[in-house]
């Protein structure tokens, strides 16, 4: 099988991923014979992984874990967690009068604008007549509908026009 090489570690492009995770030790028994198989065969492989062994022992050599901080720093994390609160808080509190200056305000002008429309409404209602009012219908009333047959109509219209 021909492999492509990798520019960067030296090693075949199909083979890199697999050697990290063949370093950590997080490959299945299968693939881990694959990568045996094929590191006999393929010495820049081979010499990749030697470097990245070195590199991982060198690592593991110079740079030990950090070691407990102590109390001194829980300290120190602790007192800027309390001036950061206290700042917040007094923060709040400068600005809670004006808050709740502006939530009564707010409410009055609710209020006002309740009052201001309902008497509005109020106002625009229409007035009940009064009983003193003296009432047209009784001065002047309306003349009683007379019912004529239609014959009695062209009789006067044809006697009317006859008379001329």
């Amino acid at each position: 099988m021909m492999w492509k090489m990798s520019s960067r570690f030296g090693a075949c492009r199909a083979q890199e991923p697999l050697l990290e995770e063949y370093l950590d030790g997080h490959l299945l028994s299968r693939q881990i014979r694959g990568v045996d198989a094929h590191l006999v065969k393929c010495g820049k492989c081979s010499d990749a992984l030697k470097r990245a062994r070195s590199g991982t022992e060198l690592l593991r050599t110079y740079c030990a874990p950090a070691a407990d901080p102590g109390d001194i720093f829980t300290r120190r994390v602790m007192n800027v967690i309390a001036r950061e609160e206290s700042r917040k808080e007094e923060e709040r509190l400068r600005w809670h009068p004006l808050e709740v200056m502006v939530r009564r305000l707010a409410f009055s002008a609710a209020l006002a604008l309740g009052a201001l429309l309902s008497a509005t409404m109020w106002a625009h209602q229409p007035l009940k007549p009064a009983t003193s009012q003296v009432r047209t219908l009784d001065l002047m009333p309306e003349p009683a509908h007379v019912t004529a047959a239609t014959n009695d109509v062209l009789m006067a219209a044809i006697a009317e026009e006859h008379g001329r």
